[in-house]
């Protein structure tokens, strides 16, 4: 089946009431050469150029030489000196997965090294997000010492002068968009930085921290440390894979190295009986031994929650605990207490994102934005809220609460709009500002909320030109529904882990009529559904979401073109492919 010459790329395939499907640049144009063409999107996904020679060596053997990172060797060496005189050395966290991986690393990876470190995090309600000024005063009026900071400090201006008052050293290690004016920090560890020579941009803070590790060891190792042997980095890439995906960094080059080998190392950890945490919780969540593997669909939808729960409605501390502790009844303790905070702050996000919705919903066709605030809202949920408000109605969201009488907000995206290239401008006017494209966080004062409003909407047309884009579903080819057999799904199975930048392959599959289906789940109002194709009912699809519009399908006859996810299904320790409707709409004759 050959398509080149019978479709463009930009060409419209097909259009149901949620997406626009559109083939991707580099989509598959002869469906008999698809082994090609997922190897070939295995290597682009990589960066590796030989991807041949990446099944005879090490996988992390081609990661980026630590050198290219800007002042880290300039880090090692006074991390090195603070241990040589067993000084006080203090890990400045923060409170969301990818900062308490982070924490959890350091803290384990220097206790190998025999020194015995800190962990601060900071009260996301009391003090905010990232290194403060009233932290780095706990941290002196302790004892004071070297702070080394992870997934923030970038923005930190103030508090770095502050630092320096009180006689702190501190080292940086960000992944943030970094500021025009950079804080006065002894050492700044971020790829995005200017001068900064490390190929791969968009590492997750825990990745920054890693390759703080591996640099630490080699500056050991050159001189002859005696504790230079000790570090086993390998066994912290499943620390790395948690807060890489659960921070939703893209999952292509160094990451998606990093999170292939962390989630095998993460595997062999709970079933070797080691991270009795993260053992308990993913258990806790549903995950089962007999799944035969864990993917970033586990770490993303079970681990990465409720990780995230304890810092967003309290303290982060449980879970940076959860991941360092040795005791199997304390993980026990902890993993249950973190389930029930997911549980409640699946209420609290519940409950507002229908509250937002409701609001949103009423004017939402005037405008190309969403900036709505409630005093209602925990401050925990709202960048949870703006999320859902932004997903739903497919529009740029800000989303604010009340705390101690200022607006405390968080902001998300849609595709292909830089959210934080069009704040960032105006970031004087905010008390405190960061994030990235798809995310960021702020505190407004109340007055200024009307100027934002207006201010935001404009910046969000002019940068649209005008039309707010319907959501865009990419496909990598048009295939015969027979092609997706338990053949590809095996070879797909080689792209994982799937994320960002790094999309699970979406199939087009023509003309066809659904046979007739079932609901399936425990729910007596259930949405979902597994349906047979009228010309193939030995292979059933599962629709999430779907079932009414499937049985109006089923009805009506209609022929119907269908956008197909192919995975391969481990239950029970069975290999079969598990195929999933992601669209459907009326069949186009193309």
């Amino acid at each position: 089946m050959t398509l080149s010459g019978q479709v463009s790329v930009s060409e419209c395939l097909g259009e149901s009431s949620r997406h626009r499907w559109f083939l991707r640049e580099d989509a598959l144009k002869n469906a008999e050469m698809y082994e090609t063409y997922i190897s070939q999107r295995l290597q682009k996904v990589r960066g590796i150029d030989d991807e041949g020679s990446a099944a005879e060596k090490n996988l992390l053997s081609f990661l980026p030489n630590w050198e290219t990172l800007k002042d880290i060797s300039k880090a090692a060496e006074r991390i090195i000196q603070e241990l040589d005189r067993g000084g006080r050395i203090t890990i400045f966290g923060d409170y969301d997965v990818d900062g308490t991986t982070s924490c959890a690393m350091l803290k384990l990876a220097f206790a190998e090294l025999g020194h015995s470190v800190e962990v601060y995090i900071p009260d996301r309600l009391a003090e905010g997000y990232g290194l403060n000024p009233v932290g780095l005063e706990k941290i002196a009026a302790a004892g004071g010492g070297l702070v080394v900071t992870v997934d923030n400090g970038i923005s930190a201006v103030t508090a770095c002068e502050r630092a320096r008052e009180l006689g702190l050293d501190v080292i940086i290690t960000d992944h943030h968009e970094p500021p025009e004016v950079l804080p006065s920090a002894f050492a700044i560890l971020n790829p995005k930085q200017a001068g900064c020579e490390f190929p791969f941009k968009m590492l997750a803070g825990v990745g920054v921290a890693f390759y703080l590790l591996i640099a630490l060891r080699a500056h050991l190792r050159a001189r002859n440390h005696p504790s230079a042997d000790k570090l086993n980095l390998r066994k912290y890439l499943d620390l790395v894979a948690v807060g890489t995906i659960a921070d939703v960094a893209p999952l292509n080059g160094v990451n998606h190295i990093l999170c292939k080998v962390g989630l095998s190392v993460m595997h062999e950890n709970i079933l070797g009986g080691r991270r009795h945490g993260l053992a308990a919780l993913i258990r806790l969540a549903g995950w089962k031994e007999e799944n035969g593997v864990i993917d970033a669909t586990d770490v993303g939808f079970k681990i990465g929650p409720r990780l995230n729960a304890a810092g967003r409605l309290g303290s982060a501390m449980a879970s940076a605990e959860l991941m360092m502790t040795e005791d199997w009844q304390r993980a026990g303790e902890i993993a249950q207490f973190l389930h029930s905070e997911n549980a409640a702050r699946q209420e609290l996000e519940k409950k507002a994102v229908e509250q937002a919705l409701a609001v949103a919903e009423k004017w939402s066709g005037e405008f190309y934005s969403v900036v709505l605030h409630d005093e209602r809202w925990h401050a925990g949920v709202v960048g949870l809220v703006a999320a859902r408000v932004a997903e739903k109605l497919h529009k740029p969201s800000l989303i604010f609460t009340v705390v101690d009488g200022k607006l405390k907000g968080s902001g998300r995206s849609i595709a292909g709009f830089d959210l934080f290239a069009v704040l960032s401008p105006l970031r004087e006017n905010f008390i405190s500002f960061g994030g990235h494209a798809y995310a960021v966080g702020m505190t407004l004062k109340p007055e200024l909320l009307p100027w934002l409003k207006e201010t935001f909407e404009s910046e969000v047309r002019r940068a649209l030109g005008g039309t707010v884009p319907s959501p865009r579903l990419e496909v990598d080819g048009i295939v015969p529904f027979e092609l997706l057999s338990s053949r590809i799904c095996t070879l797909m199975d080689a792209l994982e882990p799937f994320g960002a930048e790094n999309p699970r392959p979406k199939w087009l599959i023509k003309r066809v009529r659904l046979g007739h289906s079932k609901r399936i789940g425990q729910a007596p109002d259930s949405k979902h559904a597994r349906v047979w194709l009228f010309s193939n009912d030995s292979i059933p699809l599962t629709a999430f979401g779907l079932a009414s519009e499937i049985e109006q399908f089923v009805a009506s006859e209609e022929v119907v073109d269908l956008v197909v996810e192919g995975r391969l299904s481990r239950w029970g320790g069975r290999l079969k492919s598990d195929l999933r409707i992601i669209d459907l709409a009326v069949s186009t004759r193309l």
